[in-house]
């Protein structure tokens, strides 16, 4: 049996650029083809984001555009 993953769960945690598009990157995310400038504008403005760490990696993200 494989060990099991242990994930740090957070919610609207300062991510930065290159962490997110590192993500996008590494699951072959279709944001990765407007280039990194274009792809991590969500990052601007008001949004909910509940990531997945391992480790230092980000693993998941879920992201909604937050309520006005």
């Amino acid at each position: 049996m494989a060990p099991q993953e242990r994930l740090d769960i957070r919610v609207n945690p300062a991510i930065t650029a290159d962490a997110l598009f590192d993500f996008y990157e590494r699951n072959n995310i279709c944001e990765v083809e407007f280039g990194k400038e274009v792809a991590v504008r969500i990052l601007e403005h008001p949004h909910l984001i509940v990531t997945a760490y391992d480790g230092s990696v980000l693993k998941l993200i879920l992201e909604s555009e937050a309520l006005q």
